[in-house]
């Protein structure tokens, strides 16, 4: 299937209007650096996490390859993301009662245990206590998953208050990271093709980033994108391109002094150091429309 073909999903209905900011990327982009930010900062990106601060409970219910091609699974992405939203404290539908809650998270939950495919994250039913209950919203609320871009065309449609941070980091330092696990999940789907582990790993990392261009011309205002080597070279401009996006300019100041404290990560430029790997045409031109050089 084209990886652009389930970006005309502008036709379904908002679900709710509730505005979180979300945070997403190809692991080990730099995805955590920025929800850390958005925690000092006041936001509520959930309870339910993990030491790199994904939110577990969007894991379990859209780290899914079932619910791929997303245009053919829009009951089972609306019944996720209205149980996802109750728990954070955002009933959907605003009638939804906690009986309700309950029992529709756990059968969620018992179907997605028997899906075959889907990538165990601790044990699934875990996941119970965070998501049969109504949670207590908060005004600046989000969450940080990585795997949010793979279904985002359809939270973009749903949520139309959402905002979108998506880190990018150099796409050859991912080619060499140690964390691949987008790339085995997910590389078929988004046509990441053949060859070595290098090669996959660049060819899904351009597929993902024109995908997204695509969605940022569908949705100019409410995806922001944020290069990690920026965080580092200017953290002032970035922090005032952040606040700028997520309105919040009373943080201003704030953020900038959290960007400047910031460490660099030592693994940053670390493609620098390896032997350099032969790229056709069209991946350096992606790699350059995103401001990168290689070699």
């Amino acid at each position: 299937m084209n990886h652009l073909s389930d970006l005309s999903l502008t036709h379904i209905q908002p679900l709710s209007d509730t505005a979180p900011v979300v945070i997403g990327g190809i692991g080990g982009s730099g995805t955590r650096v920025v929800a850390g930010l958005l925690q000092q900062l006041g936001f509520d990106i959930g309870s339910d996490l993990n030491d790199s601060l994904d939110d577990l409970s969007f894991t379990a219910l859209f780290k899914r390859p079932a619910l791929w091609p997303l245009c053919e699974h829009i009951d089972q992405l609306t019944v996720a993301l209205a149980t996802y939203l109750t728990a954070r404290g955002h009933p959907t539908p605003p009638e939804v009662t906690s009986a309700d809650q309950s029992g529709r998270a756990q059968r969620l939950l018992n179907d997605i245990d028997s899906e075959i495919g889907w990538q165990a994250v601790g044990i699934l039913q875990a996941r119970s206590a965070a998501l049969c209950a109504i949670g207590t919203g908060q005004s600046s609320w989000g969450w940080k998953e990585p795997n949010t871009h793979i279904v985002l065309p359809f939270l973009l449609a749903a949520l139309p208050n959402m905002r979108y941070i998506h880190v990018i980091r150099h796409g050859v330092d991912m080619a060499f990271s140690r964390n691949q696990t987008q790339v085995a999940l997910w590389g078929a789907a988004m046509a990441a093709g053949d060859g070595d582990e290098h090669s996959r790993s660049i060819t899904y990392w351009c597929h993902v980033q024109e995908r997204m261009q695509q969605l940022s011309e569908l949705y100019p205002e409410r995806i922001h994108w944020l290069r990690l080597e920026s965080l580092f070279d200017n953290p002032a401009t970035t922090a005032t391109g952040l606040c700028t996006f997520l309105q919040t300019p009373q943080l201003l100041e704030s953020l900038q002094d959290a960007c400047g404290l910031v460490k660099q990560p030592p693994t940053l430029g670390r493609y620098k150091t390896q032997p350099a790997i032969t790229l056709p045409e069209s991946q350096l031109s992606t790699l350059q429309d995103l401001g990168y050089s290689y070699p």
